[in-house]
């Protein structure tokens, strides 16, 4: 849902006339979206990618509900740590959690600005 409306929005912003001139030089589908799309669009897939990349960081119910037996990511240990009251353990990964974030987040502001 994260990556959806800012893809969609971007396609949605191209020119048609780009897509039609590429297949009438006999282009098919895959080599026009290879070669006119992407490039186009390239930011906008970096975006995205940042948004859920930032959405899955933080998504603990998710995590808790979907994870396999015995694997453990950043925002579980957090969790396992608080929940026995072992603040001290659980600031590392929560630190960890919240400095990716805002590299994510730097990352994303400067891709805007561009």
């Amino acid at each position: 849902a994260v990556a959806y409306q800012p893809i969609d929005s971007g396609f949605q912003q191209l020119c048609r006339g780009l897509d039609e001139s590429s297949r009438s030089m006999g282009s098919g589908p895959l080599i026009t979206f290879l070669k006119v799309n992407l490039p186009v669009l390239k930011k906008i897939f970096i975006g995205v990618f940042i948004l859920v990349f930032i959405d899955i960081l933080k998504e603990l119910p998710l995590t808790l509900i979907l994870r396999p037996f015995n694997f453990e990511t950043l925002a579980t240990k957090t969790f396992e740590y608080a929940n026995d009251e072992q603040m001290a353990l659980a600031s590392v990964p929560a630190l960890i959690i919240i400095l990716l974030g805002l590299v994510s987040v730097y990352i994303f502001n400067r891709l805007i600005k561009k």
